[in-house]
Formats: structure tokens, C-alpha cells, sequence
């Protein structure tokens, strides 16, 4: 008899993770200088199994919509020479590889990719990579909790990470910059990036407030 499959995370959870998941994919996307279309097609081309990916639906998955599926996470992990653990977040079979997100070896970096002499901006993105990690620690910490081994300030104290790694990268000076300077080739990617740290981040305050609510 084939194993039953896991249960459907509670829908609360599920918007934590479409979040979680959708700013994870969004990073990783960005430092791979790739846009929506080219990773589609790269996708489609180079891996097998399911229906073919389009960029609506990466937009979708990146803007907290739809959940990133397993088996399309597992496509997009592949082109972008990642662990799948890395995009699928809150997933107990695919734990997320300790190490920064890194682009593939082929990736097109002409377009859509920050200048390489801009030291700020490239830091920045990599700052910004960090909140979605913690956030994949969250939700592992939050799937534990039912079975009673993990402690309440512990809990608390991965929300407060999440919560303080987010609102650093909103209030940058590179994030205002980003804001002023408006939308463009050069600075779509960036500005994709902030986009959903901000979600992030009222996510993480909306959670500890519902969390110290008496």
C-alpha cells in the first residue's frame, strides 16, 4: 500500500508559506539574473515531468498567491543549481541546504542583474536572501509545535529574527534609493525583491502582534 500523502498545512499556515515561499523563489530568481520568462523556458526545456511552467504562474508562486507546488519547486530548484529545500519551504522532505543562494553556472547575468560595481546593491541582495531563510526555519519550528517539542520563547525568538532581518532590508538606504529610482530594466529585479521582503515583514508583525494579543 503506497504511503498516504501529507496532510494540507491549516490555511493559516499555508499563507505563511505561499509568503515564505513565493520571497524565497523571488531571491533566488533575482540572483540568478534571470527574468519569469527565461527561467520558464530553461525550465521547460531542461527538466521533465508535469505540465510546462509559464511566467504568470512564477509571478503568481513569487507574489504569495499560489503555493509554489512540490514538483514544480523541484524544476525551478534544478535549473537554479539549488537544493529544493531551499524554495520549498516548510516542506519536512526537502530541508533547505546551508548555503547562500548561488547562481547557475550558465545563468544569463547580462540582463536583469544589478551592475557588478555596485558594492551596495549587491549587498543588499544578499542581505535581503536571509529573511527568507529564517523564514524556512520558522516554518519548520511551526510544524513542530503541535508535537509539543518546542519551547514558547524559542518560537517567539525565530519571529523576532524573521521580523527584525526584514524590516532591516526595507529600511535600507539602498531600499529607499530603489523606491525612488522607479521601475526599469536595471532596477525591476531589485525592486521584485523588496516587494516581497515588505510582505515578509508585515507578515512577521502581524504574526507577533496576534502572538502578545491577550
Amino acid at each position: 500500500m503506497p504511503p498516504a500523502p501529507p496532510a494540507s498545512p491549516p490555511p493559516a499556515e499555508r499563507a505563511d508559506l505561499r509568503v515564505a515561499r513565493g520571497a524565497a523563489l523571488k531571491t533566488a530568481r533575482t540572483a540568478a539574473g534571470l527574468s519569469a520568462r527565461k527561467l520558464v523556458d530553461r525550465v521547460n526545456e531542461q527538466t521533465r515531468g508535469g505540465s510546462d511552467v509559464s511566467a504568470h504562474a512564477v509571478y503568481s508562486y513569487e507574489a504569495g498567491k499560489v503555493l509554489l507546488p512540490r514538483e514544480v519547486g523541484v524544476r525551478l530548484a534544478a535549473v537554479l543549481n539549488l537544493d529544493p529545500g531551499t524554495l520549498l519551504v516548510g516542506d519536512p522532505d526537502y530541508r533547505p541546504a546551508a548555503r547562500p543562494l548561488a547562481a547557475p553556472a550558465d545563468a544569463d547575468t547580462t540582463a536583469a542583474a544589478p551592475p557588478a560595481a555596485d558594492t551596495a546593491l549587491r549587498t543588499w541582495l544578499s542581505d535581503a536572501a536571509r529573511p527568507a531563510a529564517t523564514a524556512a526555519v520558522l516554518a519548520r519550528v511551526v510544524r513542530a509545535r503541535p508535537l509539543g517539542d518546542v519551547r514558547v520563547d524559542g518560537f517567539l525568538s525565530v519571529f523576532h529574527l524573521l521580523a527584525a532581518e526584514a524590516a532591516a532590508v526595507v529600511r535600507d538606504s539602498t531600499a529607499d534609493n530603489l523606491r525612488a529610482a522607479g521601475r526599469d530594466a536595471a532596477t525591476d529585479p531589485a525592486l521584485d525583491v523588496l516587494t516581497a521582503t515588505e510582505t515578509l515583514a508585515a507578515t512577521a508583525d502581524t504574526r507577533l502582534r496576534e502572538l502578545y494579543r491577550p
